[in-house]
């Protein structure tokens, strides 16, 4: 998207089948070139000449990439930092407000069939402050990315009888185990559990707790949305809050608070709060409701919901003329 007349963002990529969510791999490219990171990436802000003068035309452009592993929503850019007004910076061609949007949705890579991560670009148009002669002063425009993104993981656990475990012992076999995976997004987010879920037969014990963790690995600011949120500020009461949703396999059952994010997927289930915007840790219990005769394996699904905002700045130098 530009700034003079220019068509509105490109689709650069076609969905022709749905797309699973991708595993993460920080900031890496795979070995069929598709670069993947944690969620939207700024590729480029930069103006078309570092050094001007009072009054001249400066081009700044923006362009970004979905990089992580679900698509991207309601996507747009705030110009920030520098003033605007007639003896500032001033707006060229059609372009009048320091906030874009860029696009309702950027689709991810996929791995699967060698595609990029959906890109948008916009370009502003300004017109240098005016500055005496011998007066240089160098700026620092700064722009902001707000998004919208889902990070997904999945932990797959294992019930096993006492009996069955003794046994297994016995015989020298063993249970699968399988660590957390989630979906590439700025906020990760993992569960742990012992390598199986013993159940007691002798004590009746079923209840078992797991711990959540979910950090900010994006260098950005994640807050609280929902479907209609459209601003290009955050309010301090949505700053560091997001969504959990968590959905459990058959035969396992919330055995206390955690209940509240209980979610069938997607957009649902409650809101956490990270520290400094940093991370969170919460510790849930579960009940084992059916519990089996030898073993089974189920998996337990994690939703993160939340809208997401990086930065960068630029600079540019401008270099006052004679008559300001």
């Amino acid at each position: 998207m530009i700034g003079k007349e220019t068509p509105s963002v490109l689709k650069l990529l076609v969905l022709v089948l749905p797309i699973a969510a991708v595993m993460f791999v920080a900031g890496c490219t795979t070995p069929s070139g598709i670069a993947m990171g944690p969620g939207v990436a700024i590729l480029d802000w930069a103006p078309d000449h570092a050094s001007v003068e009072s009054r001249d035309e400066v081009q700044l452009r923006l362009q970004i990439q979905n990089q992580g592993g679900e698509q991207a929503d309601n996507v747009r850019a705030l110009l920030t930092v520098i003033t605007f007004g007639d003896d500032e910076w001033i707006f060229g061609g059609i372009q009048s407000q320091p906030y874009q949007p860029l696009s309702d949705y950027l689709i991810s890579p996929n791995p699967r069939y060698g595609t990029d991560g959906e890109k948008a670009e916009y370009i502003w148009y300004l017109y240098a402050p005016k500055l005496p002669e011998g007066i240089t002063q160098t700026y620092s425009p700064r722009v902001r990315i707000f998004y919208n993104y889902m990070t997904t993981a999945v932990k797959p656990v294992t019930i096993v009888n006492d009996d069955e475990l003794r046994h297994l012992t016995d015989i020298g076999g063993s249970l699968p185990s399988q660590a957390s995976q989630h979906s590439g997004g700025p906020l990760s987010v993992s569960v742990v559990t012992g390598k199986h879920i013993k159940i007691d037969s002798d004590s009746g014990n079923k209840v078992f707790p797991i711990t959540i963790h979910i950090e900010n690995t994006g260098g950005g600011i994640p807050y609280w949305v929902s479907s209609i949120f459209n601003e290009y500020t955050i309010p301090e009461d949505k700053e560091y809050k997001i969504n959990l949703g968590m959905q459990l396999p058959p035969g396992l059952a919330f055995a206390d608070e955690c209940a509240n994010y209980a979610s069938a997927g997607g957009p649902s289930g409650s809101v956490v709060q990270l520290w400094k915007g940093r991370s969170a840790d919460l510790t849930c219990k579960l009940l084992i409701t059916h519990p089996p005769a030898v073993a089974q394996e189920g998996t337990i699904k994690l939703y993160l919901y939340y809208g997401y905002a990086i930065d960068r700045s630029t600079s540019i130098t401008v270099k006052g003329i004679e008559g300001g």
